[in-house]
């Protein structure tokens, strides 16, 4: 649904479904996409460069953005998830070396879920009966019903970062 959005965003289409206000907000969206020259939605996501962060706009689901954020914080960067707007803010830093450091801490998942039941009962409290596990199936069931890590790794390896023109 939201690389429909970022199609969208970057295109002219006009949609006989919208008010006068909605139309409004939605012209004022497109603008600020206006300089980012997007040529594959699966892949080529808009950043945003300011003094010492990175904007970097997903454009991916829920469960996407909070397997990023889990395992941008792994690392030990700081960052922060607005999911509404389907975008982070992370510390300005090389790029390619953040990759790498994901990659990593992606390998050993298990054991940073595990560790992070450790420290948080609450992280299972979705789940009605998931406390009452053996711990390894609680990690189990946040990576089916909470994250998403397989797809923020496809998503985080193969995305395009697109600077504004």
């Amino acid at each position: 649904i939201r690389e429909e959005m970022l199609r969208i965003l970057k295109s002219n289409e006009s949609f006989s479904e919208l008010n006068e206000a909605s139309f409004s907000i939605l012209e004022e969206i497109r603008h600020d996409f206006k300089g980012f020259k997007i040529d594959n939605y699966s892949s080529d996501r808009p950043l945003i460069i300011k003094e010492d962060k990175l904007l970097i706009y997903t454009f991916t689901g829920t469960k996407i953005n909070k397997s990023l954020s889990f395992l941008f914080n792994l690392t030990g960067r700081e960052s922060s998830l607005d999911d509404h707007s389907s975008s982070f803010e992370i510390d300005k830093s090389d790029f390619k070396s953040l990759l790498k450091d994901i990659n990593s801490v992606y390998n050993e998942i298990d054991t940073y879920l595990i560790n992070a039941l450790d420290e948080n009962e609450s992280l299972i409290g979705f789940s009605k009966w998931g406390s009452y596990l053996p711990i390894k199936y609680q990690a189990e069931i946040l990576k089916e019903r909470y994250f998403d890590f397989e797809s923020a790794i496809n998503f985080i390896n193969n995305v395009n970062i697109v600077l504004i023109n």
